[in-house]
């Protein structure tokens, strides 16, 4: 087992500052037409613009980032777009901030502020007022990205990303940062929190393509502007590239679309369900919308929910998945809030009569959002990889000063993964969330559902134990790097060991089938003789 100093010794970045930018794009831009010799009728036709479009943008007046973005691309200057919109000294679009900001999105009132960040400029919300937190600029030409926090995240001493990316670094270089996750894409891990994988990444693509960018040009910087005030967490990305939706549609017209996708059919599928699907994290196919209380509609929408509504995540079966994966999902939340473990609301949507898993979402409130942070993207560590243990993550909460109560809520979700093989806890699995008085806490649980694990082991270790499944004493040796006695975490093991017993007559009732049950009950039954205490070891009932 790693110590956490040890997955965190790489070098700190040592970059010149970003502030040599050119003043004005618009006079850099007519420069640049003029060093090729063309005139702006040259220019509107390769960039695939109005010959009016290219004088507005050479006087500095305001344009949509969807026709600037097509200029610099035609004048090449494309992997200088995000640094220029972040020029200080930018005066006529700053006139006009939603070409200018990347800003992270809303932070909730909840949160007692809103953080705004982007590829270019980030920034964040106090009191209703934005403020910036940084500023990204991704070189498409090396594939390097440099982040710099701004003077306003310095001063109020924001950190937003402490462990990897403290406010008083200077410029972060992913070329100078060693061993940066591959699909990290050479974004910081806080900015990469907020981009999907997997499922969202597809559907990012799809979405992408239908509005006509070439995939040769598609960059990180272009997926934070895509997601705009869709990403999950409190980060907001502007100038934003994508269409901002907010239509309503029902939940049959939903899983309609739904149905589509998994069978490959991305052309008869609506840009609204490409808009809510791109977002979320993880495999399972998946949209963010927000639904009134009896969940007549589902609304793609940014921010907020609207009153009266609420932000949710729905999950549906995948196309290899039995199609009652979702109840099982929803088995297993019940049986985390029969633990005592702090989850989301969840319910079970039958949707063209397949059942779907909706959660609501922890980074949503009716104030606006909640800044959200992963353990793989404060660590700079893969969700990909083996190598980090459940003491690691007590270490990082060690690092954030997490209340002294969040610990023995987090060594139960430990325990409750071991005890109903929860094997897909990797980094991504676990968040933190900062508060209104800059304190970070443990994110509700998340994505809880029996899994067999990577070669039939958990992602994590348990305090270096070598078992795939995690014995009784390396829970008992576990607790204390979450500063808790073994007295102290006897009863939560046997508390968690009667939940296990519990869950697959739970989910049999729910509607899951004896054929998706029998392998679970079998692995749950090893698992119970591992961890609970001898007297305890009964079969479930």
């Amino acid at each position: 087992m790693r110590d956490l100093s040890d997955l965190m010794a790489q070098r700190r970045p040592d970059v010149p500052t970003m502030d040599n930018f050119p003043p004005e794009v618009g006079r850099r831009l007519r420069l640049q037409r003029i060093a090729f010799k063309w005139r702006q009728a040259d220019l509107a036709v390769r960039a695939g613009v109005s010959v009016q479009t290219i004088k507005a943008v050479e006087k500095g007046q305001a344009v949509s980032s969807w026709n600037l973005l097509r200029i610099l691309l035609a004048l090449n200057q494309g992997s200088d777009f995000l640094s220029m919109l972040a020029a200080p000294n930018f005066p006529n679009l700053k006139a006009h901030e939603q070409y200018v900001q990347l800003t992270g999105a809303k932070e909730p009132n909840v949160l007692g502020r809103r953080v705004r960040s982007t590829p270019a400029t980030a920034k964040k919300k106090h009191l209703g007022a934005p403020v910036p937190v940084g500023r990204l600029n991704y070189e498409r030409a090396t594939a390097v990205a440099y982040f710099e926090w701004s003077e306003e995240a310095r001063a109020q001493r924001l950190d937003l990303s402490p462990l990897r990316l403290p406010t008083d670094m200077g410029v972060w270089s992913s070329r100078q940062e060693q061993g940066l996750p591959p699909e990290y894409l050479g974004l910081p891990g806080f900015l990469n929190d907020a981009l999907p994988d997997g499922w969202g990444l597809y559907l990012m693509d799809k979405a992408l393509a239908r509005a006509g960018i070439p995939p040769e040009l598609i960059t990180p910087a272009t997926r934070l502007a895509f997601l705009g005030d869709r990403a999950w967490g409190s980060l907001s990305f502007q100038p934003a590239i994508g269409d901002d939706l907010e239509q309503v549609m029902s939940l049959d017209a939903l899983g309609k679309d739904m149905q589509h996708l998994i069978e490959g059919h991305i052309d008869a599928v609506s840009d609204e369900l490409l808009q809510a699907g791109s977002s979320p994290q993880g495999a399972r196919p998946k949209v963010m919308v927000d639904c009134d209380e009896h969940f007549r509609y589902a609304k793609v929408t940014a921010g907020a929910p609207a009153e009266g509504d609420r932000s949710w995540l729905i999950k549906f079966a995948g196309r290899d998945e039995p199609h009652d994966a979702p109840l099982l999902e929803q088995a297993y939340m019940q049986s985390a809030r029969d633990a005592g473990l702090r989850v989301m609301d969840s319910v079970i949507l039958t949707i063209r009569g397949k059942p779907a898993f909706a959660t609501e979402r922890f980074d949503r409130s009716p104030g606006g959002s909640v800044f959200t942070h992963t353990l793989g993207g404060l660590l700079h560590f893969s969700h990909r990889a083996i190598g980090l243990d459940y003491a690691n993550l007590a270490q990082a909460m060690d690092a954030l000063q997490v209340p002294a109560d969040a610990y023995a809520e987090a060594y139960a979700r430990a325990v409750f993964n071991a005890a109903m093989s929860v094997r897909d806890d990797h980094a991504k699995n676990f968040a933190f969330v900062k508060g209104p008085d800059g304190r970070w806490d443990i994110s509700p649980a998340y994505d809880l559902t029996y899994m067999s694990g990577p070669g039939g082991y958990h992602t994590m270790t348990f305090a270096g134990g070598a078992s795939p499944d995690p014995t009784r004493q390396d829970l008992l040796k576990l607790a204390s790097y979450y500063h808790l006695t073994e007295t102290q975490a006897r009863p939560i093991i046997q508390t968690m060991a009667e939940v296990a017993r519990k869950v697959v007559p739970m989910a049999q009732e729910m509607g899951v089938s004896k054929a998706t049950l029998a392998p679970i009950a079998q692995r749950l039954d090893a698992i119970n003789r591992s961890i609970a205490p001898r007297a305890s070891r009964a079969r479930r009932p």
